[in-house]
């Protein structure tokens, strides 16, 4: 393992003992406490666990050298797969946005309907 992963895994390792702590406390102190923000702010620290897992998989992935299959760019990736890549997440993006704007309709009308609005 080369010096800058060491260094990346020595980090998210005190992170994620730290976040372990933090989610312990928080979650123990929101069960006793019974306060449902406590709670929450342990489960948030727990995804930030999580984060850290995916870190510690990642970093040895992400310190291959370029193989045969990668173009010889500027990051080692096709430029064409960054661009089918941005206008599929837009058009996903685009796609939801316009699921929440029919939902809103929707529930607006049958906020019509019911006559809540007098």
């Amino acid at each position: 393992m080369r010096t800058r992963e060491k260094q990346i895994t020595r980090v998210t390792l005190i992170g994620s003992i730290v976040n372990l702590i933090l989610t312990a406390i928080k979650i123990t102190a929101g069960v006793v406490g019974k306060s449902g923000a406590m709670i929450a702010d342990g489960i948030h620290s727990l995804s930030d666990l999580a984060s850290d897992i995916v870190v510690l998989i990642f970093v040895p992935i992400a310190g291959k050298a370029k193989d045969k299959d990668h173009r010889s760019t500027r990051t080692g990736r096709d430029p064409r797969r960054r661009t089918r890549a941005a206008r599929r997440g837009a058009a996903l993006a685009g796609r939801a946005r316009s699921g929440s704007r029919r939902q809103r309709r929707r529930a607006h009308r049958r906020h019509l309907r019911a006559g809540a609005h007098r």
